[in-house]
């Protein structure tokens, strides 16, 4: 039975969020996904192609490369939203993990297999067949950076098949690394492939470098004399097969499980965070309530000890007057006991 070629891209899920490389090295927890069998995946296989980066996963390592190679170009954009006041925009990017998954930064993925189902090529051939095709690509395509591939054969419902990781990088006018589709394929020359007419989406360069992609894993297969069905499908027959849609659709499932749990966590996280802001702002509260009431007690004594201070200064004054009151009066008798007499003058005059 003929056999045709599958060569499918995409950077986004169904959820339009980027494809995340931890499904391919198997770096989550499998029990999620029913379509994997987890005693088949010492079988799979995994090749990186940046040699100077690591990581512990794949997640990890292309996180890096990131870092590494792509970093000027992200800080040169932060300055660009920045400087236009764009700062909803800014926030979206401000950290280069956030800016690998965007839509048009993030890496693509081509998924590839010869063959559907149980009528698939084995999976050792295929991988030999895409180490050849890996080289012709990196030596055909240059300024398109392979990052890593995968292949599956931990799937029993689905052929095994191949996920091919890239990233489309161009100079710019100040010879700094960028990413952008459109402008690394006309860089390398990749031309439309029908010239005489308008460019859209079925005549512009990604159609071009898809269709020489898809031949050069033709043309190996014949190679290895496999037997190709190439009449093109029409356009309601074109796509995935089945068995491999239900494998992607299991895979998005299994990711949006872990999304869920991952979101469930960071909300208790948060609310244990505002728990805790709030036991810390009921203290300080109640500590500056009682130093309030302290202050107050303070400022209480204080007029109290100045009233006690002034009643006993009045009480020294009324005594004093006490005193001169007594003398006065003193005074005032001795003079009343005293005899008068009689002068030459005839006015009297005591003795």
């Amino acid at each position: 039975m003929k056999k045709r070629v599958t060569y499918h891209n995409g950077r986004v899920g169904s959820g339009g969020k980027a494809i995340n490389p931890k499904h391919h090295d198997r770096h989550f927890d499998v029990s999620k996904a029913d379509h994997i069998d987890s005693a088949l995946a010492k079988d799979n296989k995994v090749v990186r192609y940046v040699d100077d980066v690591d990581g512990a996963d794949l997640n990890e390592y292309e996180l890096n490369v990131y870092k590494q190679y792509f970093t000027e170009m992200h800080e040169a954009q932060k300055a660009r939203y920045r400087a236009q006041r764009q700062y909803a925009s800014y926030d979206k990017i401000a950290d280069i993990d956030d800016y690998r998954k965007t839509k048009n930064k993030c890496p693509e993925e081509s998924i590839i297999q010869v063959g559907s189902g149980a009528d698939s090529v084995d999976a050792d051939l295929l991988w030999q067949m895409y180490q050849e095709y890996a080289d012709w690509h990196r030596a055909t395509y240059p300024q398109i950076m392979l990052l890593d591939a995968t292949l599956h054969v931990d799937e029993p419902d689905a052929a095994p098949h191949i996920h091919m990781r890239k990233i489309y990088t161009y100079t710019d006018d100040n010879d700094m690394l960028c990413i952008g589709q459109e402008k690394c394929l006309e860089q390398m020359g990749v031309v439309v492939n029908k010239p005489d007419k308008p460019i859209g989406k079925y005549n512009n360069r990604k159609v071009t470098y898809t269709e020489q992609c898809r031949h050069k894993m033709q043309e190996l297969s014949k190679q290895y004399s496999i037997d190709l069905d190439i009449v093109p499908r029409k356009a309601s027959e074109s796509g995935l097969e089945l068995r491999q849609y239900k494998m992607q659709k299991a895979e998005e499932k299994a990711r949006k499980a872990e999304e869920w749990a991952k979101r469930a966590d960071e909300r208790t996280k948060a609310a244990e965070e505002r728990e805790v802001d709030t036991r810390i702002n009921i203290i300080v509260m109640q500590n500056e309530l009682m130093q309030d009431i302290l202050d107050q007690r303070a400022e209480l004594a204080d007029r109290e000890q100045k009233l006690d201070k002034r009643e006993q200064a009045l009480d020294k004054r009324e005594l004093s007057l006490n005193q001169r009151e007594r003398i006065i009066d003193g005074r005032e008798q001795l003079q009343s006991q005293l005899p008068i007499v009689a002068d030459n003058s005839n006015s009297y005059q005591y003795q």
